[in-house]
């Protein structure tokens, strides 16, 4: 299996079975590629979900979540230091 995570689709053609253990097991991705190049990626179900939900979200919606993240990253390690 190729460790660096892109799979030309002739290696994935041949070794489909391995290549979605891998993903299912080892949690690996995987960018598929065509004459070099991206064509298609394999990830993880919940991964997926995840993927299309950042981009069903307007770039307004991105920025707040962001910033709140980042605000109780902030929080918490002024807390961490305090305490």
């Amino acid at each position: 299996m190729l460790e660096n995570g892109v799979l030309p689709s002739s290696y994935l053609r041949t070794n489909l079975a391995d290549v979605l253990n891998s993903v299912r097991y080892a949690q690996r991705r995987y960018l598929i590629t065509r004459g070099s190049q991206p064509v298609a990626a394999l990830v993880l179900p919940h991964e997926l979900d995840v993927v299309e939900e950042l981009v069903r979200k307007s770039p307004a919606q991105k920025e707040y979540e962001y910033m709140a993240r980042m605000e109780a990253w902030r929080r918490a390690s002024v807390v961490a230091r305090a305490g």
